[in-house]
């Protein structure tokens, strides 16, 4: 369990995907100029390659068989790499096939019966090469930044498919309005205008066009040209308003909302990331399997990873592990609970909120209202016949 999951075993695996990665590039372009020219020596090189694959397929089956044994010792473990599991099981199981086939293919070659179950081989053969490039994504696994990326990307979609919405709807709307004027001008004018009917004459056309004028395929003055010079110059007017529309305000709005749902998405993966670095750091420090972690054994875990990467999540320097102990402890009996250590931990992590400012305000209300109190019941007792300094204590 140790070597599995250590880092120098996740940079191994990281480096070999890359090294992966380059011989699959190789071989694609091996195969794009085997199928123009015919080399020579394209057998020896076709089985060099075979076999760096037959390396590559032992050694990921082997690292797929230690994490799964690893995953099935700790269920907390397998809770978290079920899904990698999974998709690393698909990747090896189609690398698998791919070899298998490979070699059914190589041994069927020279024989004419077998030429229609050779064809049928090659076309699975072409399906299962594709699937190789599925492989160069399992570094996002291994490296935080990368995998972080390709969470907000994936969190953000459903703000692309919204945005994508408005802007299909703002271009449709001008495409019916651009191609209906142009149809009427044709049919009154009884001529044929090329460029104006290539870039305006069908609804697919004018949102094309429409299009590639905000996206960079083409010029905007290219596109309204036929416009004003065959129709109205009035069009013209009308395209570059939708131009400027569509890039000053629409692509900026999209941007705008792409950055805040970016911003909130960074947000819960760092309580995610928070919480699951809580876990593995109660786990390491409660020793007697408790539940509950003594000052003692707090601080005998100083300096492992685990307690490591806590205090980097907050953002606390480890020398005042002390006062951050004795502040999350809320029942002050010198013993904290999972729970009091997520609870702290998430109040501890970033900037103060409003809600804590205001909890903050009314804790200071109350106990200035229990000190006025008390006050007000000494100054009772000072008025009091028979007062004597000597009972305040």
């Amino acid at each position: 369990s140790g070597w599995v999951n250590s880092p120098v075993f996740d940079s191994a695996v990281c480096v070999v995907l890359i090294i992966e990665a380059i011989v699959v590039g190789v071989q694609a372009d091996f195969y794009a100029m085997q199928a123009v020219t015919a080399n020579p020596s394209s057998q020896q090189l076709h089985a060099a390659i075979h076999g760096i694959e037959i390396c590559f397929c032992a050694f990921f089956s082997f690292e797929l068989a230690t994490r799964i044994r690893d995953a099935c010792t700790q269920r907390s473990r397998m809770r978290e790499e079920f899904w990698w599991l999974c998709f690393d099981g698909m990747l090896v199981a189609f690398q698998l096939a791919n070899l298998i086939f490979t070699s059914i293919s190589g041994s069927g070659s020279g024989s004419s019966s077998h030429g229609e179950i050779s064809m049928a081989i090659i076309r699975i053969l072409r399906v299962f090469r594709l699937f190789r490039v599925l492989r160069v994504l399992r570094v996002v696994r291994f490296i935080g930044e990368l995998r972080k990326v390709v969470y907000l990307i994936i969190g953000s979609l459903w703000s692309f498919f919204w945005a994508a919405m408005l802007l299909s709807l703002l271009i449709y709307v001008l495409a019916v309005f651009f191609t209906q004027i142009v149809a009427d001008h044709v049919q009154d004018s009884k001529t044929q205008v090329g460029p104006l009917q290539a870039k305006f004459g069908t609804i697919g056309m004018s949102v094309l066009t429409l299009y590639k004028s905000i996206s960079g395929g083409i010029d905007w003055q290219d596109a309204s040209e036929p416009l004003v010079r065959h129709v109205s110059p009035i069009l013209g007017a009308v395209f570059a308003l939708y131009t400027a529309f569509a890039l000053l305000v629409l692509m900026n709005l999209v941007t705008g909302v792409f950055v805040d749902s970016a911003l909130h998405l960074s947000k819960v993966d760092a309580q995610r990331d928070l919480l699951r670095k809580v876990h593995r750091a109660f786990a390491a420090t409660d020793a007697d399997s408790s539940g509950r972690i003594t000052w003692e054994e707090f601080r005998s875990q100083m300096g492992s990873e685990q307690m490591n990467e806590f205090f980097e999540s907050l953002e606390i320097s480890t020398a005042r592990a002390d006062d951050l102990f004795h502040l999350i402890d809320q029942r002050g009996d010198g013993m904290l609970s999972f729970e009091e250590l997520v609870i702290g931990g998430t109040m501890l992590q970033g900037p103060a909120k409003a809600m804590d400012l205001a909890t903050l305000s009314k804790s200071f209300e109350n106990s200035m209202l229990n000190l006025q109190r008390e006050l007000a019941t000494i100054r009772v007792m000072q008025s009091g016949p028979g007062f004597h300094s000597s009972s305040l204590s």
